[in-house]
């Protein structure tokens, strides 16, 4: 074991990594999340944003993770910015037994979202995020309706982390 860790780390191998370390911090790559300077300016303009979606069950999903994604101390006292957001789902059977009745679906939630400045109404940004979580058809409703509710619970938060991953993005060029 020693002749082959010796084999690998011999002083030229250490070397290269060495220099491959340096090239990497040289370039200019900073972590979106790191806790320089520019990290807390995107954190604090994410919590300056209030969150506008429709009542729906659904929706409500997405808002409550959106807020845990983008203001988890809570809604902003005076927001800077609104975020609009309109959701769109699909439901697609993708397994089938001989009787062509559906075994498998995809549960697809689309979001087409919008930020707006509150103080002259400017749209500042607008893009859509996607969502595609599976769940099974079994011989129980209940656990059909479950698995079914869980694949939309899912989507939710992974659409509101695409959002936020885009928001943190469009704040981070300034």
């Amino acid at each position: 074991m020693r002749s082959l860790l010796g084999r690998f780390w011999n002083h030229k191998s250490v070397a290269a990594m060495a220099a491959l370390s340096f090239l990497v911090t040289a370039c200019g790559f900073q972590p979106l999340y790191s806790q320089n300077g520019a990290a807390p300016a995107v954190q604090a303009e994410l919590a300056a944003i209030i969150i506008k979606v429709k009542p729906d069950r659904l929706e409500r999903l997405v808002y409550s993770s959106l807020v845990d994604e983008l203001s988890p101390l809570g809604a902003p006292a005076s927001p800077a910015y609104r975020l609009e957001v309109t959701l769109e789902e699909i439901r697609t059977g993708v397994g089938f037994e001989a009787d062509d009745s559906a075994t498998r679906f995809n549960f697809q939630l689309l979001g087409t979202w919008r930020l707006i400045d509150q103080e002259n109404q400017e749209v500042l940004f607008q893009s859509t995020s996607r969502s595609i979580a599976a769940y099974n058809v079994v011989t129980s409703q209940f656990a059909t309706l479950t698995a079914e509710k869980d694949a939309e619970a899912r989507t939710a938060v992974d659409l509101a982390r695409d959002i936020q991953l885009q928001l943190s993005l469009h704040f981070r060029q300034f």
